[in-house]
């Protein structure tokens, strides 16, 4: 309700936050599914960076906000657009191992072989099986560790 009523007097919702960026990549790192809605609904930028999880897709991905990322998705978020540190919205959803929004956004043409993360890429993290049957470079190099399966090897994942 306050934020509707913020909105109904003039406050922007692209206005540039301090560590959790615009409002939407705040709701959406959040899971608030109706606030990130109101926003949309009112002009929120759906590919706005800022902050230090990127654009909102980025920061509801990273923290397995299937419902968001959805909804986010259906309202034109580019599903490679590159993050902060932490990569693009596939690496995201890697690094925090929820398998059912990196799943939905390769099913929405997410890059399998997409670089950013300080691992790299996608395929080091917990949803490796899920990226390499869509595709991915086994090989790929990037990150501090120089590929998945040293950076594997160094962390004990065998």
């Amino acid at each position: 309700k306050v934020a509707r009523m913020l909105i109904g007097h003039g406050g922007d919702v692209n206005a540039e936050g301090d560590i959790f960026g615009p409002a939407l990549c705040a709701a959406s790192l959040s899971g608030h599914l109706e606030t990130a809605h109101l926003l949309i609904g009112n002009g929120a930028d759906i590919n706005a960076k800022g902050g230090i999880y990127g654009p909102a897709l980025c920061a509801a991905s990273g923290r397995g906000h299937l419902e968001v990322t959805h909804l986010l998705i259906g309202h034109g978020a580019d599903v490679n657009v590159e993050g902060s540190r932490y990569g693009p919205a596939l690496c995201m959803a890697s690094e925090g191992g929820d398998l059912e929004v990196a799943r939905l956004l390769i099913e929405h043409d997410a890059d399998v072989n997409a670089k950013g993360s300080e691992y790299g890429s996608a395929l080091y993290l917990r949803a490796a099986r899920l990226l390499i049957e869509n595709g991915a470079d086994v090989n790929a190099k990037g990150g501090k560790y120089g590929s998945a399966l040293k950076a594997a090897s160094k962390n004990g994942n065998h």
